[in-house]
């Protein structure tokens, strides 16, 4: 599911989410969203942290978190998220 959520996140997600995901999550603004590197892990950036809570959200508490960006995500994070992925937006030029 961690990987289904970066698909989602390439499709659907826009930089006001990013953003808006950030504020949620306490997450400095200036954090970069993706890894510098192909191989790096993602755990300690937005896109990972993002994932994780995807999964955390679908999967249920016994899913095993990763990121290193903060805790699991909580009620209202995870409502946020199942709303995003109920009605996903289309990215221009998409």
């Amino acid at each position: 599911s961690h990987e289904l959520a970066h698909l989602f996140d390439e499709q659907y997600m826009t930089a006001e989410r990013r953003q808006e995901w950030y504020g949620i999550r306490g997450i400095a603004l200036e954090t970069p969203w993706f890894p510098p590197c192909d191989k790096c892990s993602d755990f300690r950036y937005g896109a990972g942290d993002f994932a994780e809570s995807l999964a955390f959200a679908l999967q249920g508490p016994n899913t095993k978190f990763k990121s290193l960006l903060g805790f699991p995500p909580n009620q209202k994070q995870q409502e946020l998220l199942r709303n995003w992925i109920a009605q996903p937006i289309t990215k221009a030029g998409n």
